[in-house]
């Protein structure tokens, strides 16, 4: 009989009795750990396969020992540049000797489901008050509305193209009326200077 369990997002294939080596666990030496994230049992007459997981099945171990994986070197390397780092790891991981694999009997299983409480009535408002907000925050309508009163807004501060060349024309305009009145003053004091 063996089993495939999920432990910090990795799968293990587990038999009784077996040695699992398994990333760190925060218990220690000697303490009983359950794993309840079990995916597959095959007990030899029938393949159980959950969707993800199987309720009811239950595989306990006991903790051997903490310790470390052999060094890993990490060496990094920019060539032409003078750079080069060496480091070296040790990864931390638990030995675990699994026990029993064990399955609740249906009727048992059963009575944990009805002992579930239900949502209360407040949850369910509250859910369908947040798809409410949700829906009024996506619908493109008020988008629209929000862009159009914001281009009005604009378009009353914002002189329009036509008033701009408006504007520049009576610049030009007066620029030119400047020049011409000093043209004719100077054209006026030659006369009375000569």
């Amino acid at each position: 009989m063996y089993a495939i369990i999920e432990y910090a997002g990795k799968q293990f294939r587990v038999e009784k009795d077996m040695m699992v080596k398994l990333p760190l666990v925060q218990a220690g030496a000697g303490i009983k750990i359950e794993f309840d994230k079990v995916l597959m049992v095959d007990d030899g007459k029938a393949v159980k396969v959950g969707q993800p997981v199987l309720d009811g099945v239950k595989i306990t171990g006991k903790v051997v020992e903490h310790d470390r994986d052999k060094k890993v070197i990490v060496f990094k390397k920019k060539r032409r540049k003078g750079y080069k780092v060496k480091n070296g790891h040790r990864q931390p991981y638990t030995m675990v000797q699994i026990g029993n694999i064990s399955a609740i009997s249906k009727k048992s299983a059963k009575s944990d489901e009805t002992t579930e409480t239900k949502p209360s009535k407040e949850k369910k408002e509250d859910k369908s008050a947040k798809s409410v907000k949700a829906a009024e925050a996506k619908s493109p309508k008020v988008k629209k509305e929000d862009k159009s009163v914001k281009s009005t807004k604009a378009a009353a501060t914002k002189p329009s193209s036509k008033e701009k060349n408006q504007d520049k024309d009576a610049k030009s305009t007066k620029a030119a009326e400047a020049k011409s009145s000093k043209a004719k003053k100077e054209d006026k004091g030659v006369e009375n200077g000569s």
